[in-house]
């Protein structure tokens, strides 16, 4: 027991750290393939995002480029042109030529609500003025003959929107943001320049828009914004920013060469010849108003001097409606994002800061990985795992086998040879009595003559036992079936084995059920082996029993089918041990104590009725409940001969 323990431990041992090992490598391919799946998920999420933002960006850099571009004259609802003259180019008087601005009737993205700009040293309510916002007469006067301009962009909604701000606003807050991100060509402002240009080396998304910002001229054109073929590296945010940059080259003399009328003159009634005034521009500002902790108001605005003056122009932006623009724009993209301001330019990560503006995308949740499905991984653990049990139960097997013909060679060579010693002693024994005339009464001569015949007979059967089992082992053996009587075969039994058992102390007690004419196509000499160690194992096994009758039974067993029974009155089999006395060298656990062998009989009777076609059961003895065990056999047709 304790050597069954010890391997059962080992084999434990052995199994525990295969599954152990391979289960760890399957936990790790799993946690592998998830984190593949989510990091393809994200991937792809990171290429929906960076393109997303390439579109916003580009998509706004045209409009940024376009205001960036526009005159600063066009921020008055009317401006002289200089110079001015007739057709036969004789120079009219500065000022006395005034034209309506480009802003009164031009088409505007829906999200630009309203053109201003802002001047603290104009006459008190000249303030804060815009070219969409004109005096009703004013206004009246265009619309009418001879002029029929539609004014599309005068409307209530403008004046109510510059009043808003002109309370709103502290302009001189505004004034000094602007001119805090705005920079022109001063000596003074080079330096500054300069000066944030290192920081932005350092800080690239805080100090962005304030050099951008001063880096475009009033008076450049539209350029085109690149594709996105045109990007590199691993930074994109650093590589929109660089490209978008290149794409507005900034020049640092921002100075119109057109002078324009001073501010006070074209606003004002009077219409006294005006002195021109060089204006110098910064470039376009995307600014959150009034404070960064609270941005009502995404303002597109730029700094520019009028002479000593200070002036602020820009752009009010309606941030909802241009919101739905830009979700709209990467909708197919992103379908949840959502926009949040960033005053200060800064975010939790840049690849979702725009460039063009103060913005940050948040992509929205990120969508389920794909379905896991049978991947080509998985499939392959699933097979790994089966050929791990199938390699474990082989081994198992193997094993088990191998122990098991070692133990039966152990107990066959200890049964043999216990076999073997008995008769040999006894044989030894007698004959050396014999011999020696030790034995002087012929009837005790007899007695040891015919102990001399059994112990023979025993020690023949025996061997011829083990050359039986070894020649089915080899699969040497073949059945020759004939045409044998019933009633014949019986009676060669009971010939050759009721003297054995009346020398054993039983009785053979024939009973048969069949009709006498029966007969059976199979081997008579293997049926008497099979009937015959069946008849001798009941005759070993049933020694102790009150009833010494032992029956031999033949009767009809379903269609095509005859069945021999034997059956002792002895203790029987038990019931954990019915299907292993069949098998070789196998013996109940009281054998050795009721009689001899080498556990060869049954398993060899088994096997013969294999040859035979036929079954061998084992069944409960219907008379004093002992063994009984049943051979079937079919009936079958004599062969032809080929």
């Amino acid at each position: 027991m304790n050597q069954w323990l010890q391997r059962l431990a080992v084999f434990a041992l052995i199994v525990s750290l295969v599954l152990g090992g391979l289960g760890w490598a399957t936990v790790e391919a799993l946690r592998l393939e998830e984190h593949k799946r989510q990091s393809t998920a994200e991937s792809k999420r990171a290429e929906q995002l960076r393109s997303a933002m390439w579109r916003l960006d580009c998509w706004i850099a045209p409009h940024l480029a376009r205001e960036d571009s526009r005159p600063f004259a066009h921020y008055s609802a009317l401006h002289a042109p200089i110079p001015a003259m007739t057709r036969h180019t004789d120079p009219l008087p500065v000022g006395a030529v005034r034209i309506p601005s480009p802003l009164l009737d031009l088409q505007l993205p829906d999200w630009a609500l309203l053109h201003f700009q802002y001047s603290a040293d104009s006459p008190a309510g000249l303030c804060w003025q815009s070219p969409q916002v004109v005096p009703p007469q004013l206004a009246e006067r265009l619309r009418g003959k001879p002029f029929d301009l539609p004014l599309r962009n005068v409307t209530p909604s403008r004046s109510r929107l510059l009043d808003d701000i002109s309370q709103k606003f502290s302009a001189s807050l505004l004034l000094a943001t602007v001119k805090d991100y705005s920079m022109l060509s001063s000596p003074a402002d080079v330096a500054l320049d300069m000066k944030n240009s290192e920081y932005l080396s350092q800080n690239p998304s805080w100090n962005f828009y304030g050099n951008q910002a001063a880096a475009v001229p009033n008076n450049s054109p539209d350029r085109q914004v690149p594709s996105q073929a045109q990007f590199g590296g691993n930074d994109d945010f650093g590589n929109r920013l660089q490209v978008l940059q290149k794409s507005r080259q900034p020049s640092r003399s921002g100075v119109e060469r057109n002078p324009v009328i001073d501010l006070d003159q074209l606003t004002g009634a009077k219409e006294s010849p005006g002195v021109p005034q060089s204006v110098e521009l910064g470039g376009m500002v995307p600014l959150w108003f009034p404070y960064a902790n609270q941005p009502d108001y995404l303002l597109l605005v730029r700094y520019a001097r009028l002479g000593s003056k200070d002036v602020i122009q820009g752009i009010v932006t309606d941030w909802p409606r241009l919101q739905a623009d830009m979700k709209e724009l990467i909708s197919d993209l992103l379908p949840d994002a959502t926009f949040r301001p960033a005053p200060d330019g800064v975010a939790e990560r840049s690849d979702r800061l725009m460039t063009m503006l103060p913005v940050e995308v948040d992509p929205g949740p990120l969508p389920p990985p794909p379905a896991r499905g049978w991947t080509a991984l998985r499939v392959g653990l699933v097979l790994a795992w089966i050929a791990a049990f199938i390699a474990i139960g082989a081994v198992a097997l193997g094993g088990w086998s191998l122990i098991d013909l070692s133990e039966r060679r152990i107990r066959f060579v200890s049964a043999v040879t216990h076999e073997l010693r008995t008769p040999l002693t006894t044989l030894r024994l007698y004959l050396d009595m014999l011999t020696g005339g030790m034995i002087k009464d012929e009837k005790k001569k007899e007695e040891y003559l015919q102990t001399l015949a059994m112990e023979s007979e025993r020690l023949h059967r025996l061997i011829s036992n083990v050359l039986d089992f070894s020649r089915l082992e080899k699969q040497h053996a073949k059945a020759s079936p004939v045409e044998v009587p019933v009633q014949e075969l019986v009676e060669s039994i009971r010939a050759t084995w009721s003297e054995r058992c009346m020398t054993a102390g039983k009785e053979l007690v024939v009973e048969s059920r069949l009709n006498e004419t029966a007969q059976i196509v199979t081997d008579s000499a293997l049926v008497q082996q099979i009937v015959g160690n069946l008849i001798d194992n009941a005759c070993k096994y049933s020694r102790s029993a009150d009833d010494r009758r032992i029956w031999l039974r033949t009767q009809p067993d379903g269609e095509g089918m005859i069945a021999v029974e034997v059956e002792d009155g002895g203790p029987g089999v038990l019931h954990a041990e019915r299907r292993t006395i069949f098998r070789p060298f196998r013996r109940g656990k009281s054998a050795d104590v009721t009689a001899g062998g080498v556990g060869l009989g049954l398993a060899l009777a088994q096997r013969w009725t294999a040859m035979l076609g036929g079954k061998l059961e084992y069944c409960k003895g219907a008379i004093h409940g002992g063994a009984c065990f049943r051979l079937k056999l079919p009936i079958g047709e004599v062969p032809q001969a080929s």
